[in-house]
């Protein structure tokens, strides 16, 4: 190989790794070298995620165990609470029914059977708990209920004291005494007893024993190590569940947690206990119109017994997977170690054309996108060359093939190094066509990088006898540039359709020539193709050919769109400069709509059919009022209606949805195209206004027509919906 032909080889071989940089590999390769370059990193925040949700996890249930056995606490307190005040409400009855049925009796007819019979009659509200005595005003038991053993109780009769002094018929409860005898812990209940006269004669009493309670307490008791408590106020315990006979009748008075108690009516706090130095969850209150304070006291451990469980499951889940995300890191690490050494391998392969060294095609498409993205965010223009070898069927046939190959190879060495910028990209785009991806390159620019490529392949002076007039090589070139930005509609694949259409001009013009297509930053909506005078010329010439034609003529053609594409909404369109003009509708009354909204003004610019699956996501669309307003027009597909006469694009054939789609198949895509030349077909003079020609017949087989679809209404929405189809 020659030294001139090494420097070219090597110029695309560097425009190969320029159009594969890291900016131009596909997303799947960047997330695999990002992912190998930081995998430690990622596999350290995988395993600080898993211990960060455990972590939320575990806080989470730990509020949730601490919550639930409080409030199982809190609902236990309460019913004993309720339990121990309906036991005092019963003695407080007793002395009042003892009361009123003595004083219905003058004192000096008073008897001791009528006594008897009074207490014997209101027993019954004391029996659970203890004996009902009646004293008279010397001090004497006149009567009781069950004789009881309650000789401690009777030792302990101070409140007779206090009621011959104090006037006052509240109900007194004494202190807190222990019954040897009974190993319980009991107080006295009295109420003093007057005369007609006022004057002292007697006392009601009777004991409250806590044996009874002792089982009451049983009844809701919880964990071995949580317990029920019952104290006077005066520090005496009078019982404890789980039952400790020692502690019964202890004062507990000086203790920090009694002090607690007694500070307030009733709360809430977590201490250690005097008794046995366990932790607790304490909830107490205080009985109404009693001495006693009731408290209910949890362990902090069997609060948190279950949720222990939990976190040392869940802590050994969260561990094995760190494990795993560490195997894995080292495995994954390992398989992209080796994919990039096979990339570095068989890369050159993969990004060169075989047959002539220069780029093929898979790298410039990724270069291209690459590099708009690049001169987007830099705002510098872009342009591509498309260029096709003139003749090249009729060099094949003359010459053979393999003489073809080899001219094939000549044109991509002329062809690169008549490019001179190494950051510039030539490429086979396929067949004898050849595109070359100039960055930073504006209109002017191109159009003198592209007459330079031309001179040097024709001064290659290749023999061609079937290229008329010239009898050597030549080439024909189509140029488009743009300054890409994102609030213009155009694309990467849009830039090249430019110079594809360019590259056709130069073809019908001649050949051996270069032709530029309008800077495609111009063909936002509003606008339209680059001879748009010739093209308006064509859409006045139809109007007038089908203007006094019965609607009917395209209304069949909407109504085989709509319902092969099972969509509510179908038109017929032309493009004039201001506006779309409705010919053939199915499913909207829409006759005319600003060209600014139109969605058929972008079908126009292409040689295909134009697919939006959610109009809201297109950038060309988002900010349309047909989009944003109450229509919501979503979906929309056209084929762009070539005139017969010109080739220019009139208008097209399209269907409109208000719910997205994912596309149209490549059946449904030739069905337009077909409905589109046969709607360009009924446009011509003299063609059958009544249209019986069946467009399923040019190759849409496989779309069954059926019955036209019932319109979607009337008025304002039905208009919106059917303006997608602009």
């Amino acid at each position: 190989m020659s030294r001139s032909a090494d420097r070219t080889l090597a110029r695309s071989r560097r425009s190969v790794v320029i159009g594969r940089s890291t900016d131009g590999l596909q997303p799947l390769a960047i997330a695999a070298r990002m992912i190998e370059r930081s995998s430690s990193t990622i596999v350290g925040l995988v395993i600080v995620g898993f211990v960060g949700l455990n972590v939320a996890m575990l806080a989470e249930l730990r509020v949730e165990a601490w919550n639930k056995a409080t409030s199982a606490g809190d609902n236990v307190l309460r019913l004993l609470q309720d339990e121990l005040s309906q036991a005092a409400a019963s003695y407080e009855e007793a002395f009042r029914i003892v009361g009123t049925q003595l004083t219905l009796v003058a004192d000096d007819m008073r008897t001791g059977a009528y006594e008897e019979a009074v207490i014997r009659s209101v027993s019954s509200l004391v029996r659970p708990s203890g004996d009902l005595f009646l004293f008279n005003e010397s001090g004497e038991i006149s009567q009781r209920s069950h004789y009881f053993d309650e000789r401690e109780a009777l030792l302990n009769r101070s409140f007779l004291t206090a009621h011959r002094t104090d006037p006052s018929l509240a109900i007194r409860i004494g202190a807190a005494f222990r019954d040897p005898s009974t190993g319980s812990t009991m107080v006295w209940m009295s109420q003093r007893l007057e005369g007609a006269d006022g004057r002292f004669a007697g006392v009601v009493a009777a004991t409250m024993n806590t044996r009874r309670w002792r089982a009451l307490f049983e009844t809701y008791a919880g964990g071995p190590q949580s317990a029920i408590n019952l104290f006077h106020r005066d520090g005496t315990l009078m019982m404890r569940m789980p039952f400790l006979p020692e502690k019964i009748g202890e004062s507990f008075a000086d203790t920090h947690n009694f002090r607690i108690f007694a500070s307030a009516p009733e709360g809430d706090f977590v201490g250690l206990a005097s008794i046995d130095q366990v932790e607790r969850a304490y909830r107490f209150a205080h009985i109404a119109n009693t001495p006693f304070i009731l408290n209910i006291a949890i362990a902090t451990d069997e609060i948190y017994a279950s949720w222990r469980r939990v976190a040392m499951s869940s802590g050994s889940v969260v561990l094995v997977l760190a494990l795993m995300a560490i195997v894995l890191k080292r495995v994954v690490g390992r398989e992209l170690r080796l994919r990039r050494e096979s990339e570095s391998r068989y890369r050159a392969l993969s990004s060169l054309d075989g047959l002539t060294g220069v780029a093929n095609r898979r790298a410039f498409d990724e270069a291209l996108q690459a590099e708009w993205l690049a001169c987007e965010s830099e705002a510098r223009p872009l342009a591509v060359l498309l260029l096709d070898v003139d003749f090249f069927k009729s060099f094949n046939d003359t010459y053979g093939h393999q003489v073809g190959d080899e001219c094939l190879r000549q044109v991509a060495k002329a062809v690169g190094e008549a490019v001179a910028r190494s950051s510039d990209l030539v490429a086979r785009y396929g067949g004898e066509e050849f595109v070359i991806l100039l960055r930073g390159t504006d209109g002017s620019g191109a159009l003198t990088v592209a007459e330079r490529v031309r001179t040097a392949v024709e001064a290659c002076a290749i023999p061609h006898s079937g290229n008329a007039g010239i009898g050597r090589v030549t080439i024909s070139i189509g140029v488009a540039a743009a300054l890409p930005r994102p609030e213009i509609a155009a694309t990467p694949g849009l830039l090249v359709s430019a110079a594809d259409r360019a590259l056709y001009r130069a073809k019908r013009g001649g050949r051996n020539r270069v032709e530029q297509e309008v800077d495609i930053a111009a063909q936002a909506p509003g606008f339209g193709p680059s001879d748009e005078a010739e093209r308006l010329k064509a859409v006045a010439f139809h109007r007038n050919v089908i203007a006094n034609r019965p609607s009917e003529t395209f209304d069949e053609l909407a109504d085989l769109a709509a319902s092969a594409l099972h969509a509510p909404v179908a038109m017929v369109n032309l493009v004039a400069a201001d506006r779309q003009v409705t010919v053939g509708r199915c499913g909207t009354e829409i006759d005319v709509l600003p060209r600014d909204q139109s969605f058929c003004a972008h079908a126009i610019l292409g040689d295909d059919v134009l697919v939006v699956p959610d109009a809201s996501l297109d950038p060309r669309f988002a900010a349309n009022p047909l989009v944003t307003g109450p229509g919501t027009v979503r979906f929309y597909a056209g084929a762009p209606i070539l005139s017969e006469q010109t080739q220019q694009p009139i208008g097209s054939v399209c269907v409109v949805d208000t719910v997205a789609r994912s596309g149209i198949s490549a059946t449904e895509q030739r069905f337009l195209t077909t409905l589109a030349r046969l709607a360009a077909r009924r446009m011509n003079p003299g063609a059958d206004a009544g249209g019986g020609e069946r467009p399923v017949a040019e190759g849409a087989a496989g779309l069954a027509y059926r019955p036209r679809p019932t319109r979607i209404g009337e008025g304002p929405v039905s208009t919106v919906k059917a303006a997608a189809a602009s």
